[in-house]
């Protein structure tokens, strides 16, 4: 039997602290699917102030105040700063991450592959047909 429980166990043990904007936050484990689903519908049709409205609610949703109570005080501090603020690209790059670090997903790109052109024996010193045509038709 798979246990689904220890997978989520691990997620609730892992260590949970992110830094954005010279501040550390500690995330949940995890959030409902119906929190995820209103910034995954984010489209053409969403006003930006909407947009944020939802990015910015579910980033509360996402920072864990058990551990410290002032931790969504100290987030909207931070998004009111007008000193080197947070973007929008900042807060949608946490919650990708946010995400995939409660559905353990790797955060990581995969390594890189090769381009295909390795040698796994000899190579030939044989002159190639494409070769040969070109040498005849010159």
């Amino acid at each position: 039997m798979y246990d689904f429980d220890e997978d989520r166990s691990a997620r609730f043990e892992a260590d949970r602290r992110f830094k954005i904007g010279g501040e550390v936050f500690q995330h949940r484990p995890g959030v409902r699917p119906e929190t995820m689903a209103a910034w995954e519908e984010i489209g053409r049709e969403t006003s930006a102030s909407d947009a944020i409205k939802i990015t910015d609610n579910l980033m509360l949703a996402w920072i864990d105040t058990t551990a410290d109570p002032t931790a969504h005080d100290r987030y909207k501090a931070l998004r009111e700063r007008e000193d080197d603020p947070i973007s929008g690209s900042d807060l949608s790059h946490v919650i990708m991450w946010l995400y995939r670090q409660s559905s353990r997903r790797p955060t990581v790109a995969p390594a890189s592959s090769s381009d295909g052109r390795e040698t796994t024996g000899t190579t030939s010193t044989e002159t190639s047909s494409t070769e040969q045509a070109e040498e005849s038709a010159a």
